[in-house]
């Protein structure tokens, strides 16, 4: 298997398969309403907060290997929600599966040469 189709099979599993930590982000996400992933404990972020915080350095990157340069901000990509509502946590489930097929996409149609070149 090409190194580009390895990760591509890790990302998957990471994200909606059967990874070596046996859970995964869809199974985990989908199960928890949206009151729960916007609670904070103590300081800590949200799990909505670190959902946004994935989406953020998946799209960072991305951006990075489309040669663009990108200065990561103070806040790290933990933001407070703004909005509290099922439909903006389904929102976020939605961006988190649209960087999952992004980059899936790219990495299964990444030749062996484009990749090592990134």
């Amino acid at each position: 298997m090409r190194e580009p189709q390895r990760i591509a099979a890790l990302f998957s599993a990471l994200y909606n398969g059967e990874p070596w930590i046996d859970i995964n982000l869809v199974d985990t996400l989908r199960n928890i309403p949206y009151q729960k992933a916007a609670e904070k404990y103590k300081d800590c972020n949200s799990i909505w907060e670190i959902a946004n915080h994935i989406i953020a350095w998946r799209e960072n990157v991305w951006q990075r290997v489309q040669d663009k340069v990108i200065n990561t901000p103070q806040h790290n990509y933990f933001e407070k929600v703004a909005v509290i509502s099922e439909e903006a946590w389904q929102t976020t489930l939605q961006n988190l599966a649209e960087s999952q097929h992004k980059w899936i996409t790219f990495l299964e149609n990444c030749s062996e040469n484009e990749f090592y070149k990134v």
